[in-house]
């Protein structure tokens, strides 16, 4: 019975616009929505989706976001932008991450377009793309700006705004690519062993294991995974992992052999093949990469990070 119960645990809800907080220092503006949040540290047991369009600022702190199957780790200055119909869910790793998050009602009317979100949306909307950007990525500035507009409320403070989250978003677009020859696969099956693996990736997991705890035959739970994210349980079970140690590489200053360990290796030699493999470089260069010049509160200075040559390190993505 205990087995049984684990469906039942873990949720996929949807999040309306129009149920958000409309007090008036969160509802800017009718289909304008700005609010802070510092995602929790503990393991996620629940994932969601929007019918706006959520962009995010990170001011601080690190952690890992899981966007439609897709684990991606951040540590901030970075941003996000979530589609409608996107599921994710984020989570700090240490002392927590400070995130502000500006949704857009999906009947919102673009000033320039003169077309809804929805209506501008609806060509890509099954398209998966990269939805965690980088300190270096120019829509982070622009995102940063448009929340630094949205917070002060001064003179023409929201058209303002309104203008640099449009000049974002058509940038977004453009590095979309027009077609998909194969959508990708309705993550929702498979969502309560993505919430499982999130909360117990430091444990010793089998794909029998999981099998198990789901009632499912390790041919069946295969094949659900490779319906929904093209890779097998274990392949996702190491983005997390490695995803995790990004995070920590970024963050921190532990040794690779903790980190190494508490994301669930047993070796620091297993170890560094799977982060070889996902991020294409050893731990020990990702992070010499990842020691950039930024402020800590996540704000910027004069100069474009971009400007220092810095390069955007690989994230685990879909493997071949």
């Amino acid at each position: 019975m205990q087995n049984q119960s684990l469906f039942q645990d873990y949720k996929v809800r949807v999040q309306l616009f129009d149920s958000l907080d409309s007090s008036p220092d969160q509802l800017l503006a009718p289909g304008v929505h700005l609010a802070s949040h510092s995602p929790e540290a503990s393991a996620i047991t629940e994932l969601h989706y929007h019918d706006g369009l959520e962009f995010g600022f990170c001011r601080r702190g690190a952690g890992v976001f899981i966007v439609d199957g897709e684990v991606f780790s951040f540590c901030a200055p970075c941003a996000s932008i979530l589609l409608p119909g996107q599921i994710h869910r984020a989570r700090s790793i240490g002392a927590g991450s400070q995130w502000e998050f500006l949704t857009l009602a999906p009947w919102l009317k673009l000033p320039n377009t003169h077309r809804t979100l929805a209506q501008l949306l609806e060509p890509v909307g099954t398209l998966r793309r990269k939805n965690i950007l980088g300190a270096q990525d120019e829509l982070v500035f622009l995102l940063n700006m448009a929340v630094h507009e949205l917070s002060g409320r001064e003179q023409y403070y929201l058209q303002s705004a309104m203008g640099l989250l449009e000049s974002a978003l058509c940038q977004f677009l453009r590095r979309t690519p027009a077609k998909l020859n194969k959508a990708p696969g309705d993550i929702r099956p498979v969502a309560p062993v993505l919430n499982y693996i999130s909360q117990n990736y430091r444990q010793d997991i089998s794909v029998d294991w999981l099998a198990r705890q789901f009632h499912l035959s390790q041919a069946s739970l295969r094949r659900q995974f490779e319906s929904a994210l093209g890779i097998s349980p274990l392949q996702y079970l190491h983005r997390v992992r490695i995803s995790t140690a990004c995070s920590l590489l970024q963050s921190t200053s532990r040794s690779i052999l903790e980190i190494s360990l508490m994301v669930g290796y047993a070796s620091q030699s297993s170890f560094n093949r799977q982060f070889q493999k996902l991020c294409g470089e050893s731990p020990s260069a990702f992070r010499s990469r990842k020691a950039s010049p930024r402020e800590q509160d996540g704000t910027f200075s004069g100069q474009r990070l971009a400007d220092n040559g810095l390069k955007e390190p690989a994230l685990p993505g879909p493997l071949q």
